[in-house]
């Protein structure tokens, strides 16, 4: 029999559940309660299922030693992917908190409209708009997954989570989006000060990492000085990084709150890391090989570049005429200073790459051929014809760290024209090279043919951020160049489905180590999926939104089959 007086167990992912609980010791204000907040395992919502309904298993393990008469689920999550089972295999009530909120809800909207914020996982899993539409079967559920300020208001920084916003925009309003962050991340910091969390010993070890309040006082000295580049600063601001005076209240202020941002960040990137990690996904991520001038690196590691004593760019990189320019693309960026970086034991790159390190599983190197052979472009050059090829010391940058960065895995960009010494180097380190669909596929003969080696050492893209959708590519070619091309799919055997799917069944089928397909690609886009023109600055590049989450999911639904059929 149970024990009346035993204690009610409530649990949540984080401390997002006492506000339940609250409300528990309103209602019966005499029950004791024993409240379980798994904050080392916070976020549940970008878990898979099993995941929760191990960790809820667990916890209601737990409370039972606890011998409480009833448990409490007050985590959307975990209501959403555990309840169901766990109810059956246990003999006390539990409840959860969807089906009270749902009718609620169904209840007393006055125009058939719910709105549902919540992490992704209860949004994936639609237990809201089931239950909703069981009581009121008109009503309208909109659901929105907040990923970033869910755990914020979990971990006590955010009285509330903030409403929608632009969810079906096509494109990316950068500034918009800016403005529209800003007054809650302001809040948070305001919020994570007071509760001294600069003392807590994670904050600690990552603020006391080099890079970290030079990059939030450069942030604070940046918004100072109305955004201008750091070369138009006050003296003592240009020279802070030598000086390292002591700033104005204001300045040191926004540089604690641009670290406040860089931690949160780093906590839920590593969060994201493990869950891809441990369900067995590898996470690869781009490393430019040059920085911009108006950049923390640049300004607080000015011996590392080629410099005038104003601390502007004396040589700027770029590349030759090429495919995308006539002539040629002029970067901006400033030159290294390489003999300086050797006598430095090339540390610049070894911080820089180390810390990419963490952050993803493999690096892919952006303009790999700079580590051969680099561009040089004067500064005052309005284009990029008058330059010329400069030998680099790649050999010894990349000895230097793979000595210091154990397990490093990078992946070269060795696209284009390309001597034959930039592959002598990638070889010599066995990277990965690339192979890009659009550009490998050649049809000016009888038939059309792939004309790039197939081998296995390298990753297939069907196309990069760079190029056109392979859709624009295929509908912007002659008749009898696609009928070309739909032939030699079917002899290499991907003959089933569209043009869009066949193109992706060759690029998986592939032997290529890797295969890397674009989500506008997997979706079939054309014009409308171009993420960026290379030589071109502003709106529309990096813009592209996916507003249709919908048929975004059927078609992976089906790319994952197309993984499974050709064991990828």
């Amino acid at each position: 029999m149970t024990n009346k007086n035993a204690p009610i167990g409530v649990f949540d992912s984080g401390v997002g559940g006492l506000t339940v609980m609250k409300e528990i010791m309103h209602q019966i204000p005499n029950e004791k309660i024993i409240y379980f907040g798994d904050t080392a395992r916070v976020p549940y919502g970008n878990k898979s299922k099993d995941t929760v309904l191990r960790f809820s298993r667990q916890i209601v393990r737990f409370l039972k030693t606890q011998e409480v008469k009833a448990i409490v689920i007050a985590c959307n999550t975990a209501s959403a992917y555990a309840l169901p089972d766990i109810e059956k295999e246990i003999d006390i009530p539990i409840i959860g908190v969807v089906r009270p909120g749902a009718k609620v809800a169904a209840q007393v909207t006055q125009n058939g409209k719910v709105g549902v914020i919540a992490t992704e996982g209860t949004i994936n899993s639609h237990i809201y708009a089931d239950y909703i539409k069981k009581i009121n079967a008109q009503a309208t559920v909109i659901g929105k997954a907040c990923p970033l300020f869910v755990p914020l208001a979990e971990e006590g920084l955010l009285k509330e989570h903030p409403k929608e916003f632009q969810e079906r925009a096509t494109r990316v309003d950068y500034e918009a989006v800016r403005q529209y962050r800003e007054p809650f991340l302001r809040t948070a910091f305001d919020v994570f000060t007071e509760k001294k969390g600069q003392e807590e010993t994670a904050y600690k070890e990552f603020a006391s990492q080099e890079w970290v309040y030079e990059y939030g006082v450069f942030r604070a000295l940046k918004k100072a000085n109305n955004g201008e580049c750091w070369n138009d600063w006050p003296e003592e601001y240009r020279t802070w990084p030598e000086n390292r005076q002591k700033l104005p209240a204001e300045v040191e202020t926004e540089a604690q709150y641009q670290m406040f941002l860089q931690y949160i960040f780093y906590t839920q990137w590593m969060k994201v890391k493990k869950a891809a990690n441990d369900a067995g996904i590898q996470i690869m991520g781009d490393v430019p090989f040059y920085v911009g001038q108006d950049s923390v690196d640049v300004w607080g590691g000015k011996d590392n570049f080629l410099l005038d004593t104003d601390g502007r760019p004396i040589f700027i990189a770029g590349v030759p005429p090429d495919y995308f320019s006539a002539t040629g693309q002029r970067w901006g960026n400033p030159i290294y200073d390489w003999e300086h970086m050797k006598e430095q034991d090339y540390r610049f790159w070894v911080d820089r790459i180390g810390y990419s390190n963490k952050l993803f599983d493999i690096i892919r190197i952006d303009h790999f051929r700079a580590f051969d052979t680099y561009w040089k472009i004067p500064a005052d050059c309005p284009t990029a014809i008058d330059g010329e090829w400069i030998e680099a010391p790649g050999y010894e940058v990349i000895d230097t760290l793979q000595k210091e960065i154990p397990g490093l895995d990078l992946v070269a960009e060795d696209l284009g024209l390309l001597r034959p010494e930039v592959l002598m180097l990638k070889d010599h380190y066995h990277l990965k090279g690339m192979k890009i669909l659009i550009f490998s596929i050649e049809t000016g003969e009888k038939y059309a043919r792939d004309t790039f080696d197939d081998v296995e050492n390298m990753i297939f893209y069907t196309g990069t951020h760079d190029n056109d959708t392979i859709m624009q590519w295929y509908g912007n070619m002659s008749v009898a160049s696609r009928r070309k091309i739909r032939r030699m799919l079917k002899r290499a055997g991907a003959s089933q489905g569209s043009v869009k799917d066949r193109f992706l069944q060759y690029t998986m089928q592939n032997q290529a180590e890797y295969a890397i397909i674009p989500l506008a690609d997997i979706l079939g886009l054309g014009k409308e999926g171009h993420i960026n023109t290379p030589g071109t600055i502003g709106s529309p590049n990096w813009e592209w939104h996916l507003p249709d989450f919908i048929q975004a999911k059927k078609e992976l639904q089906k790319f994952g089959r197309l993984i499974v059929d050709t064991k990828r």
